[in-house]
């Protein structure tokens, strides 16, 4: 049970290997809306489009027990956190990558391009996130905010499966034809989400502005 007026944040948490992945999901209460918390840790890359990764960002060590035939581990975080007020829906959506949790013993650019493009999935999500907090029809009705929690999730739900996706048709990079697909599938989608690159935002939420990103 959350205290009445309190934000929710989602968090979630995806580990990208090369050759397997694990994911958790959490949910936690009473966070403070519109504050980077902690602000931007110095080993947080907030996703830009001008900053794509290298392999100075992989600082995290090898761990001594891990997938036979990994090579390189990134870990992308997608932040969400929306809050009702009265009439107002407000919110703040980004994606990071850990510079202390991902490592690499790799280092030629087309592993990093497969790394980058985990990145860049989370960012896809991201704007979903933010296009539907934008566009979604909601009212102040509790059943109409349980049915846009709920819709909220399952943007969120889908991360996994298509960073699952990516890595099982692309054999974790290992397909070079799958893998100029997805790079050109990645940068496609992204640049048709290129209207909700904003971080942050406020809408009424009886009111639908329908906005059509060109």
């Amino acid at each position: 049970m959350r205290p009445q007026g309190a934000e929710a944040k989602i968090d979630i948490h995806i580990v990208s290997k090369g050759v397997m992945r694990k994911k958790c999901l959490t949910l936690i209460c009473l966070v403070p809306l519109f504050v980077f918390a902690q602000k931007e840790k110095q080993n947080l890359l907030v996703w830009k489009n001008n900053r794509k990764l290298t392999w100075k960002d992989f600082q995290g060590a090898e761990p001594a027990k891990h997938v036979k035939d990994a090579a390189a581990e990134t870990t992308t975080t997608i932040h969400c956190t929306y809050s009702f007020t009265a009439d107002t829906l407000k919110y703040l959506v980004y994606s990071t990558f850990d510079k202390t949790e991902s490592w690499t013993k790799i280092f030629n650019d087309y592993s990093l391009k497969h790394e980058q493009d985990h990145f860049d999935i989370s960012e896809i999500v991201t704007r979903r996130l933010r296009e539907y907090f934008q566009n979604a029809a909601v009212s102040t009705a509790k059943n109409s905010k349980d049915s846009f929690k709920m819709q909220v999730q399952k943007i969120i739900d889908s991360e996994p499966i298509l960073q699952e996706e990516y890595d099982d048709q692309t054999v974790f990079g290992r397909d070079s034809l799958q893998q100029h697909k997805w790079n050109r599938y990645i940068a496609k989608t992204l640049d048709s989400l290129k209207c909700y690159t904003q971080l942050s935002g406020k809408r009424l939420m009886n009111f639908l502005p329908r906005r059509v990103c060109r």
